[in-house]
């Protein structure tokens, strides 16, 4: 079909004409592309056609109310065990967001059935096998791009999966494993899983990716254990921030490594002066550093109890906030007494007591 004069599409950039079923010529789909139309505010739309008895009728519409940027290859037909027509539309928001729309038409009406918009370009990778049973699966992209600002380039990668069974999209969430399942491979995966919900995604990686087994749970937590361990990884290479890039990757001795280059009095200095935040893309978001690593110290503590890394960047943070702090000192103190022979532990004890 081709837009005439005055039909709305013209309203737009561009329109993209695609026939998304090649056993069914007589059905087509249209959608607007460029930028959202402003004068007059319109948003972009999609609408399905049928070429029947030498004419085109109408069969679907929907708004894609918050896209503000859709290209012709925004769009992609995804293939479904149920036959019906899904549709796949990835498209841009503000000034680097972006959402993804998966559309369902069952030959009676354009159904929305999976929405998802995100602050970063890629909502979402689209349909695909993840976990390689032959189900579609969906990974919706979570990822918390604003630790400080967004240009600063710390993140913490985190995915919502979704996995298609009985006829509906269903979340996969990390689990505990059967009591059919062998001991073995029943304790690896849920201290897998126990390390993984604390943050600990490098000892849960280690625990769960070295188990040979088909148990459907397991193999699940396998793939989201992996999947947030790949950007973990990428983001402590990048380096945006070392101490967090660990401490979210969940390497407290690499994030304390950090911290040894400096002596004590450099440490527990004002942010001004503080080697750790002066000059950083830390400086000037202390307070959020500090939540951040009180945060995720306190779940690394939750499981490991005598991590004396967690106790002394718990400390450290708190002090950052309010130096002399009680509770803080407390901290240092006990990260000093679980590790009484590190020197960086026993040397800021000795600083910041009484």
């Amino acid at each position: 079909p081709t837009p005439a004069s005055g039909d709305p599409f013209s309203t737009f950039a561009g329109v993209n004409v695609f026939q998304p079923d090649p056993a069914n010529p007589a059905l087509w789909v249209a959608h607007t592309t460029g930028s959202r139309a402003y004068d007059p505010l319109l948003p972009h739309f999609i609408e399905i056609y049928a070429y029947e008895q030498g004419d085109w009728q109408l069969r679907g519409h929907l708004d894609l109310e918050l896209a503000d940027f859709l290209y012709a290859e925004s769009m992609r037909r995804v293939s479904m065990p149920d036959g019906q027509l899904w549709l796949e539309f990835n498209s841009g928001i503000g000034a680097h967001g972006g959402c993804y729309d998966l559309l369902r038409f069952d030959g009676a009406a354009l159904t929305p059935v999976v929405n998802h918009c995100h602050s970063s370009p890629l909502a979402s990778g689209g349909v695909h096998d993840a976990n390689q049973d032959g189900a579609p699966d969906l990974i919706l992209n979570q990822t918390i791009d604003y630790v400080f600002c967004y240009a600063c380039g710390v993140r913490i990668p985190m995915f919502r999966v979704l996995t298609f069974a009985e006829g509906s999209w269903q979340e996969v969430p990390l689990r505990l494993a059967g009591a059919d399942v062998p001991e073995a491979v029943r304790q690896a995966n849920d201290t897998a899983v126990s390390h993984a919900q604390a943050g600990l995604w490098q000892s849960a990686s280690a625990l769960i990716a070295p188990l040979e087994t088909a148990d459907p749970v397991v193999r699940w937590n396998q793939v989201l254990i992996a999947l947030h361990v790949y950007d973990l990884q990428a983001m402590v290479a990048a380096g945006a921030y070392p101490l967090l890039n660990q401490l979210f990757y969940g390497d407290y001795a690499a994030a304390l490594d950090v911290l040894r280059p400096f002596a004590p009095a450099q440490l527990f200095s004002p942010p001004a002066q503080n080697p750790l935040i002066a000059e950083t893309v830390a400086q000037g978001w202390e307070t959020d550093l500090a939540t951040y690593v009180q945060t995720y110290a306190d779940l690394a503590l939750g499981v490991h109890p005598d991590l004396a890394a967690a106790y002394f960047l718990r400390g450290w943070a708190a002090y950052l906030l309010a130096p002399g702090d009680a509770a803080a000192v407390a901290d240092i103190q006990q990260a000093a007494a679980l590790a009484p022979d590190d020197p960086l532990l026993t040397a800021a004890a000795a600083f910041v007591t009484p």
